[in-house]
């Protein structure tokens, strides 16, 4: 485990905990600096940084924007201005294409699988800062489609494909950095449940990353093996990247640990983050 972990999510978007129940489990987990970084969109920065104060933990703002090139990309984003006007356009932007993106998954699970919802189900649903895929899942499972979230994605949600508008790195990265922040590539070898890339397709998907203009990559995650760590580590030093870590932390959506930046039980110190100093400046 780590005192650091700096790739978090609450029900913001589309993890179990809501914020302030987070920050106390983030200090009993004895993580000192942290970050929540949900997809797409930051609120509560005020709240998160009073709590965070009360308990003497260090803070900082971030976000997970949800890009596409080739295939799923994500870019976090670190200690910009809130208040920037092209960061909060982009986020306003982003949310109105999940909000096309849930109507269309609806929509086809009715017509292709027949699953109905009630208007109090659909309420429920839209009342979410950021309604997706784990949100339709609970839903399922309660009407009795699925026994278990991990059924309802197996049996409806993965058999079901909506082409959807997506974010380009490009933007993602120039929206961080006219707000102040700082852009790195999120588990750029891929995240969980996902087949790790080869070096080959880690090599062509950085190709498009580092032209946007990122900062740094995400070496230290919570899936990443000891050979693996030591590649992304190599790559960063070699191509004059920030090293970042975080567990990517979703509650009970995912079976990941707050402060787990690996997946073989290595403890990550504050030097084995360069990324610390500018964002924080600790190291």
């Amino acid at each position: 485990m780590s005192t650091i972990d700096l790739h978090i999510h609450s029900t913001i978007s589309d993890g179990t905990d809501d914020w302030d129940v987070l920050v106390e489990k983030i200090y009993k987990s004895g993580i000192k600096v942290f970050s929540i970084t949900d997809h797409d969109n930051f609120m509560f920065v005020e709240e998160i940084r009073d709590s965070a104060r009360r308990y003497e933990l260090k803070y900082v703002n971030g976000i997970e924007f949800s890009c596409r090139t080739n295939k799923l990309c994500h870019i976090l984003g670190y200690n910009f201005d809130r208040n920037n006007s092209d960061i909060i356009r982009l986020t306003e932007r982003k949310m109105e294409m999940q909000k096309n993106k849930n109507r269309a998954r609806i929509r086809r699970l009715s017509r292709q699988l027949g699953v109905k919802f009630s208007k109090e189900d659909l309420d429920w649903l839209y009342s979410n800062k950021r309604p997706g895929k784990p949100h339709i899942a609970r839903l399922l499972v309660n009407n009795g489609y699925a026994r278990t979230k991990q059924a309802a994605f197996s049996d409806y949600l993965n058999k079901i494909k909506i082409k959807s508008e997506n974010l380009s790195p490009d933007e993602s990265v120039d929206a961080i950095h006219k707000a102040g922040g700082l852009a790195v590539w999120a588990h750029p070898l891929g995240g969980e449940g996902e087949t790790h890339l080869t070096q080959e397709k880690f090599s062509e998907q950085f190709e498009i990353v580092s032209k946007a203009g990122i900062d740094g990559i995400e070496c230290r995650y919570s899936r990443y093996d000891e050979r693996e760590l030591d590649f992304l580590m190599d790559f960063a030093a070699k191509h004059g990247l920030l090293i970042s870590g975080g567990s990517d932390y979703h509650g009970k959506n995912k079976d990941i640990s707050l402060g787990e930046l690996n997946c073989f039980g290595k403890e990550i110190r504050p030097s084995d983050l360069n990324i610390l100093e500018k964002i924080t400046g600790l190291l």
